[in-house]
């Protein structure tokens, strides 16, 4: 395994993937990538559209920095990347990309309906992905370490 790369989006639960990848990359002795992806979103792109996607990616690079202080205040290094598109194939590309050898992502289902529409984005994944995805359903809160034995 050359790299281990986790799906942050800001959430509590993205973080615990964070931490869990970042546990595991440490473990194996491997590099840790954090890629976040921001959508495009579903209705046809004009002025309005890219001003609302621009603001969304200031929003994220400012989440993305702030996991990087987090990180260097932990002496971790962290490789931090920001996409924009559709989530499964930035994920897929990048993890080709970088030879990622297990992706990480911590999420939640709050609903029926989150559960149902998040599997069907999980799934797509799990079958393109060129590697093992690992599903984080406990939320850790910040400033903890997931305990693995």
């Amino acid at each position: 395994m050359r790299y281990v790369m986790a799906v942050y989006d800001g959430s509590e639960h993205s973080y615990s993937g964070v931490l869990l990848a970042a546990e595991l990359a440490s473990r194996n002795g491997v590099r840790l990538h954090v890629l976040s992806v921001v959508p495009l979103p579903k209705i046809g792109l004009d002025i309005a559209t890219d001003s609302a996607i621009a603001a969304s990616v200031d929003s994220r690079q400012q989440l993305m920095e702030a996991l990087r202080a987090d990180f260097a205040s932990r002496g971790q290094q962290v490789h931090l990347a920001l996409k924009v598109g559709n989530h499964v194939d930035e994920i897929v590309r990048y993890a080709i990309e970088y030879n990622v050898g297990q992706i990480v992502i911590g999420c939640t289902f709050k609903s029926w309906f989150d559960r149902l529409s998040a599997q069907a984005v999980l799934h797509r994944l799990i079958r393109l992905a060129p590697c093992p995805v690992t599903l984080v359903k406990k939320e850790v809160t910040r400033g903890s370490r997931f305990a693995l034995g």
